[in-house]
C-alpha cells in the first residue's frame, strides 16, 4: 500500500514538475551591504547557495563607514569564498554616523585580513561592470541604505535598468521608513522613483522573529564554514550579550531565504508605484528551519513541487531499482535520479528510451546552463514505440512539453534517436551515438527472439535493460552533440 501511494504522488510530481514555471539554476547576484551584524549572517548565507552566483560585494555607509566595512568583509570572504570573490567601498556620507556605529566596529567579521580580493574601482564602478559583464540580468541585494545603487544609477542610467530585479531590506513603504530609508533618503526616494522591480523585505517586527540562543546553538553544530564564521561572531562577549537578552532580531538574514524559497512570503504590490512590493507576511518557523538547512548545506537542490526534498531513502524503491540507486546517485547526480525516476513513473514502465530522452534533455540544460522551463525542443524520435519513448524522458527533464506547445515531434520517414534544443538563439542538436543504438537494436531482437514480442518475459528484459543502461551509460559519453 505503501508503495502505491508514493507511486501515485511520483505521478503526480511528474506531470507538475512539466508544468512548473520556469526556474533558473543560477542566480548572478550582487550583495551591497552596510556590516551591520545581521548582514554577517545574511551573506554567509548567500555564499551557502549554490544556485546563488555572488559576482561582488560592495560596502555603504551606515552600520559601518564603507572603508570600515570593506576590511570586515575582506576578512569574512576568505572564509566563505575560498574562489575568491571582489568587493569594493561606496561613497562616504557627510552626515552624523548611526548609534550603533561604536558597537559594530567591535564584532568580528573573520581573521584573515590579506586574502579578500579588493579592487580598484569604487562601488558604483565595480556594479556598473560586473552588470556589463554578467551572463545574465542581475539581481542587486540591498542590505542598508540605497547609496551605492543611486550612484551607480545617476554614472550610467542604461546599465542600472538593465538589473532583473532589486531586493532590498526595509521595515516600511507606506510611508517610507527605518534606518535603511533615512540613513540616506535622498538616495532612496530616486530609486524608489524608478521603474526598477523592487522587493522589499521586511520582519514586520514578529514576535518569533528573534536570532535567540537556542538558534545559535542549532547553528553551532553545523561544522560548514558558514556556520562557523556565524557562530565565532555571535559567541564573542559583546554580541553574544545580545543573543541573550532577546536584542538580536531576524533582519537581513531573511532575503536569503526569501531569494531561494519565495513562496514562504506573502508579497503585496504598491498601488501607486505596482513595480514595487512589500512583503506583509511570512512563516517565521519556516524561515528559520530554511536557515538552518541552508548553513547545514543540507538544504534541497531540487526545484520539486510537492516534496521538500526528492526521495532518495531505498526503503521508497523497487527491490531492483534499491540495490543500484546509491551507485547512480553518485555517478551521475540527483538530479538526473530525480528526472529519471518520474520519467519511468510517467511512461508507466522502467522503459530504455525513455531513460535516454531524459539523460539527453539534462545534457541540453547543462550545455545552455539553464533551469527547466526554458528550452524548446524539436524530436526526431517521431510517434512510434519503442524510439518515441525518448519524448516522454525529454519532457520531464526539460519541461518542454505538448501541452504548452515548447516540443514539436518531427515526423518523417525515418526516426532518429535524436533532438534539435533551442534557447535563445542557440540550437544544439543532441544524438545517440550509432553504437548505443545498435546496442539497444540488438538487445532488444535478442529478447524477442527469446521471449516473443511484448510478452510479461520481454516487459522483465526491457525493465532489466532500462536499468542497466540508466547505471552504466553516462550523459556525458553517449551522445554526440553539434
Amino acid at each position: 500500500m505503501k508503495r502505491i501511494l508514493i507511486s501515485t504522488i511520483y505521478i503526480i510530481i511528474a506531470i507538475s514538475n512539466i508544468l512548473a514555471q520556469s526556474v533558473k539554476e543560477k542566480y548572478p547576484v550582487i550583495i551591497d551591504t552596510d556590516c551591520a551584524y545581521d548582514d554577517l549572517r545574511a551573506i554567509c548565507l548567500f555564499a551557502a547557495i549554490k544556485e546563488i552566483d555572488v559576482l561582488v560585494i560592495t560596502t555603504s555607509d551606515g552600520a559601518l563607514a564603507p572603508e570600515d566595512g570593506l576590511v570586515k568583509v575582506n576578512r569574512l570572504s576568505a572564509q566563505i569564498f575560498p574562489d575568491g570573490i571582489s568587493i569594493a567601498a561606496g561613497r562616504k556620507l557627510e552626515t552624523t554616523p548611526p548609534p550603533w556605529r561604536e558597537y559594530c566596529q567591535k564584532i568580528p567579521w573573520g581573521n584573515k585580513p590579506d586574502a579578500g580580493n579588493i579592487t580598484d574601482l569604487n562601488a558604483a564602478g565595480l556594479i556598473i561592470n560586473k552588470i556589463n559583464t554578467a551572463r545574465e540580468p542581475v539581481i542587486f541585494i540591498c542590505l542598508g541604505s540605497l547609496t551605492n545603487l543611486y550612484d551607480a544609477y545617476i554614472k550610467s542610467h542604461e546599465t542600472i535598468t538593465k538589473i532583473k530585479k532589486v531586493i532590498w531590506y526595509n521595515d516600511e513603504i507606506n510611508p517610507p521608513a527605518g534606518p535603511n530609508y533615512t540613513r540616506d533618503k535622498q538616495a532612496a526616494d530616486f530609486i524608489l522613483s524608478t521603474n526598477l522591480i523592487i522587493d522589499i523585505i521586511s520582519n514586520l517586527t514578529k514576535d518569533e522573529a528573534y536570532f535567540d540562543e537556542i538558534l545559535l546553538e542549532n547553528i553551532e553544530k553545523i561544522t560548514t564554514p558558514y556556520a562557523k564564521s556565524i557562530a565565532e561572531s555571535h559567541r564573542t562577549t559583546v554580541l553574544y550579550e545580545r543573543v541573550t537578552n532577546g536584542h538580536l532580531q531576524i533582519w537581513d538574514d531573511l532575503i536569503p531565504v526569501y531569494l531561494l524559497y519565495p513562496e514562504l512570503f506573502d508579497m503585496e504590490p504598491v498601488l501607486i508605484k505596482p513595480n514595487i512590493s512589500i512583503n506583509i507576511d511570512y512563516s517565521i518557523e519556516e524561515v528559520i528551519s530554511k536557515m538552518i538547512r541552508i548553513i547545514a548545506l543540507k538544504y534541497s537542490l531540487e526545484k520539486n513541487i510537492v516534496f521538500e526534498s526528492f526521495p532518495a531513502d531505498p526503503e521508497f524503491f523497487r527491490s531492483d531499482v534499491k540495490e543500484y540507486m546509491d551507485e547512480i546517485i553518485d555517478k551521475y547526480g540527483k538530479e538526473e535520479w530525480r528526472i529519471c525516476v518520474l520519467t519511468n513513473e510517467m511512461h508507466g514502465h522502467l522503459g530504455i528510451y525513455s531513460i535516454i530522452g531524459a539523460k539527453m534533455g539534462l545534457k541540453a540544460r547543462e550545455i545552455f546552463d539553464v533551469g527547466i522551463d526554458q528550452i524548446k525542443v524539436v524530436s526526431r524520435a517521431g510517434n512510434m514505440p519503442p524510439l518515441s519513448c525518448m519524448n516522454d524522458g525529454i519532457q520531464v527533464s526539460t519541461g518542454a512539453t505538448l501541452g504548452q506547445g515548447t516540443i514539436t515531434i518531427f515526423n518523417d520517414s525515418i526516426f532518429q534517436p535524436k533532438a534539435i534544443f533551442s534557447y535563445k538563439d542557440r540550437n544544439v542538436e543532441i544524438r545517440l551515438k550509432e553504437e548505443y543504438r545498435e546496442r539497444i537494436e540488438a538487445d532488444i531482437n535478442q529478447g524477442i527472439v527469446r521471449y516473443g514480442n511484448l510478452t510479461s518475459g520481454y516487459w522483465k528484459l526491457i525493465r532489466k535493460l532500462g536499468l542497466k543502461y540508466w547505471k552504466e551509460w553516462d550523459r556525458n559519453l553517449i551522445f554526440d552533440i553539434k
